[in-house]
């Protein structure tokens, strides 16, 4: 549906040209020429809470879905790499090229692993995560990197360890982008 930027009958003023993106079966944005050509080669790390509390409104199976549909986002010039936590780091999964044969290893790797269970402890799979990139910075020529951090809820996070977060993002160039699971409590 396209609408023609002007007043709306509430008075506000649309914007030019307004579309309202609502894909079906077909989304160019999951496409590899769609990515390649939007992007950069990148290094990405999923940390992803799979405590106790992910059993709550089924947050675990957004964890799963989410990271799934990372996979289904890059190509094979970027990497990734993913760090299931509750009160320690669980299961890492080390910084590999996203080609077709690796990504279904990945993707049965997450389907299989992506489990709740336990406490929740955020500064360990963070330390694990920044390991992760300093590593594939060293190995390869990498322009972007990020920490993809999926969690459900509040851990104990003291002043200190937002400080050295934000201090190793900044040392190592790496966007950080925070995703709530969930609703309800």
């Amino acid at each position: 549906m396209i609408r023609i930027a002007g007043f709306q009958e509430d008075g506000a003023l649309s914007m030019y040209p307004e579309y309202s993106w609502c894909p079906t079966a077909y989304d160019p944005r999951f496409r590899p020429w769609y990515s390649t050509a939007a992007t950069n080669p990148k290094v990405l790390i999923a940390v992803i809470d799979v405590s106790g509390s992910m059993f709550n409104f089924d947050r675990i199976t957004l964890a799963r879905d989410a990271a799934l549909a990372l996979l289904d986002t890059l190509t094979w010039n970027d990497e990734v790499g993913f760090v299931l936590f509750n009160g320690v780091v669980r299961h890492v999964y080390p910084v590999t090229a996203c080609t077709d044969a690796n990504r279904i290893l990945m993707q049965d790797w997450v389907t299989n692993k992506i489990t709740a269970g336990g406490t929740t402890n955020f500064i360990l799979p963070l330390e694990e995560a920044f390991t992760m990139i300093e590593d594939a910075v060293a190995a390869n020529s990498i322009c972007t990197k990020a920490i993809l951090f999926l969690t459900d809820g509040v851990a104990d996070f003291s002043e200190d360890n937002f400080v050295f977060v934000a201090d190793k993002a900044e040392q190592n160039d790496v966007i950080m982008f925070t995703y709530a699971l969930g609703s309800g409590t």
